[in-house]
């Protein structure tokens, strides 16, 4: 249901082994469905696809303090934080994500690594990125695409594929 707090945990080796997910939410360290929710505190390691993964039906939550490190080790196309489609209050404040990998084995692109550390995907709103430290990542330390009405402050990047990439096709 709404309303869940997810604090303290340490999530570690989700989703590593080939075809037994069915799909990339399967893989995650977290994926989230439902609003209201806290996600505080996790350490996030070793994940076939996203560290953090929200639907697109959550429009109010909140993600702090977590560290998420070692993911997208199986699967391309997500991120450390993964946000799609449009919301009302999204707070994603004070995490450190460090090395997002992407897998393109079995790809029709096997040059093009989709690992992004925080990633906001089509129509994602109203998100608030604030204090966030993301590193080691194949491609965007953060990633804006196709996504809009969104505030990004006092975050840092370094030693990504690129610092922030936006992109709007």
């Amino acid at each position: 249901g709404d309303y869940q707090n997810i604090t303290n945990n340490h999530i570690a080796n989700i989703g590593l082994v080939p075809g037994h997910a069915s799909e990339g939410s399967l893989a995650s360290g977290i994926m989230i469905e439902k609003n209201g929710s806290l996600i505080e505190f996790n350490t996030i390691e070793n994940t076939g696809h996203c560290g953090i993964g929200l639907s697109s039906t959550v429009s109010v939550i909140t993600i702090k303090n977590n560290y998420i490190n070692n993911v997208m080790l199986l699967l391309n196309d997500g991120g450390g934080i993964y946000i799609v489609g449009e919301g009302e209050s999204r707070i994603i404040e004070g995490n450190i994500v460090l090395n997002v990998k992407g897998n393109t084995s079995g790809t029709p692109y096997p040059t093009r690594y989709i690992a992004r550390g925080i990633y906001l995907d089509a129509h994602a709103t109203n998100v608030l990125i604030k204090n966030n430290t993301v590193a080691h990542c194949t491609e965007g330390g953060f990633m804006i695409h196709r996504a809009h009405e969104n505030k990004l402050e006092y975050n840092t990047s370094f030693n990504n594929g690129s610092a922030m990439f936006l992109q709007n096709t």
